[in-house]
């Protein structure tokens, strides 16, 4: 990982023609260890080719680290590239969320230009984030140190917007699907247990019917244990006493041993 320049590109014309030959620039910018430099990475790309910047900055853009998601955005709208343009990389962000992770989580934070998500819901995106972080987690495929960069961004993210965004999503969720988002967030170990606790509360606050159902469900387990354990009272008292008897038969025993072997 980059987190400062090699001196080789600190001048302009190495620069410029290590950018114009680099055959991959996505892994180029996510090599970089550095939100300042990730930055400078996409605009040095720009000043390299001035001519297919456009072309390859949308192309590679799913790819992208998250700090350099928005910006690169940004700048292809302000090159003359339309919404629609977008229309197919956000597309290929949703459809394979793991490999874009970064993307996925800028859609969530929120473009500078909302148009882009006219046709995305918030929900959508998290239900998304929730199931690539658990299918992470149970993969052999996902390297450990890939795992635990995307919980911690994920954790940083999330919960930044939580509120503005979260509410988004409950806003007209049917009972059914807000059971079922609850039961992903509850499960999930990708946000950590205070940010997990944070949007459970948050259902429940604005879906006060989830809460009762929540409530109900729980008292009636608690009753059905009690009733569970009252059926098996009598047959516990009955070992118990069993045991009783056993123990003082053998202790019977034992002191009419005990005077036998005396008296002799």
């Amino acid at each position: 990982m980059w987190a400062s320049w090699p001196e080789s590109l600190t001048q302009k014309p190495e620069r410029s023609s290590f950018f114009a030959k680099h055959k991959t620039p996505a892994a180029l910018l996510r090599s970089i260890d550095s939100d300042v430099l990730v930055t400078r990475a996409w605009q040095y790309l720009i000043e390299a080719k001035p001519e297919s910047w456009r072309d390859e900055l949308i192309e590679i853009l799913p790819a992208l680290p998250l700090a350099a998601c928005d910006g690169v955005a940004q700048r292809l709208i302000e090159s003359g590239r339309s919404v629609a343009d977008f229309e197919p990389v956000i597309e290929r962000i949703l459809a394979s969320p793991l490999p874009h992770f970064d993307a996925l989580l800028w859609l969530w934070n929120g473009p500078s230009n909302k148009e882009l998500l006219a046709n995305v819901t918030p929900i959508s995106i998290l239900t998304r984030i929730l199931r690539t972080l658990e299918f992470a987690r149970l993969s052999d495929d996902v390297p450990n140190d890939a795992l635990k960069r995307m919980k911690a961004v994920a954790r940083a993210v999330v919960p930044a917007r939580k509120r503005e965004r979260f509410r988004e999503c409950l806003d007209g969720l049917e009972p059914g699907v807000a059971r079922t988002l609850k039961l992903q967030i509850s499960r999930g170990e990708g946000f950590g247990y205070s940010v997990r606790d944070d949007l459970v509360r948050e259902i429940e606050r604005r879906l006060p019917t989830e809460a009762a159902e929540t409530g109900n469900r729980t008292l009636e387990a608690r009753g059905y244990s009690i009733r569970h354990a009252g059926r098996n009272l009598p047959q516990a008292r009955g070992n118990r006493s069993s045991r009783k008897r056993q123990n003082g038969r053998e202790r019977s025993c034992h002191r009419r041993g005990s005077r036998a072997r005396r008296s002799q």
